[in-house]
């Protein structure tokens, strides 16, 4: 090989190692700018984690505070009411529990007297005052407590007509004859005195 020649190829191979080198210098610029997004990333999950937990704490603590409320206007003896979340396999899941004296029942045991109607019937109110829209906030129940002690429905009728009137809430009730669930003050309809054709 001619020295003509070795020039000529060490001109080719030196352009390669410069093509390289923008290749490299490309690559590297990309890798940086990855890393820096997938920090931006990172960030931005966890910002949104912990805003979402904010969120669910606070939801948790007004569930808490008016089905606990609700349980104290009925009950002497009231259990607290706790509502948590959790995820669980990858999805978002709730934990609802009673305590009494630092002792937690499970909701799904019976508690007797009708608590976790109450509950139940708290926690359909609260859920309707999450909705922040400006709607008229109206709650159609048919023998909402059910299972609770006849000692005890009068308290409840106090605490329906209470969360009523605080909460700006209509509510529609269909009760058996024979209901000590009353709400004071309210219109009351007699199912027999209905026939065709009558509007109310």
């Amino acid at each position: 090989m001619t020295l003509s020649q070795l020039r000529d190829r060490l001109l080719v191979l030196s352009n390669k190692r410069d093509d390289c080198k923008k290749r490299i210098e490309s690559l590297t610029a990309k890798h940086q700018e990855s890393v820096s997004m997938d920090e931006t990333l990172l960030q931005l999950q966890r910002l949104v984690q912990e805003a979402s937990q904010i969120t669910l704490e606070t939801i948790s603590i007004k569930i808490n505070n008016i089905v606990t409320n609700a349980l104290k206007a009925v009950f002497p003896n009231p259990y607290e009411f706790d509502l948590g979340f959790k995820i669980s396999y990858g999805k978002l899941a709730t934990d609802m529990r009673l305590v009494r004296d630092n002792k937690a029942y499970d909701m799904r045991e019976d508690n007797g007297d009708g608590v976790v109607d109450c509950v139940a019937l708290a926690l359909r109110v609260a859920v309707l005052c999450l909705d922040k829209r400006n709607l008229r906030r109206l709650l159609i129940l048919d023998e909402p407590m059910g299972a609770l002690s006849v000692n005890y429905q009068a308290l409840a009728g106090k605490m329906l007509k209470h969360l009523s009137e605080a909460l700006n809430i209509q509510i529609v009730m269909i009760a058996a004859h024979g209901s000590n669930l009353e709400i004071e003050g309210a219109k009351v309809f007699d199912s027999a005195d209905f026939g065709d054709g009558v509007i109310l």
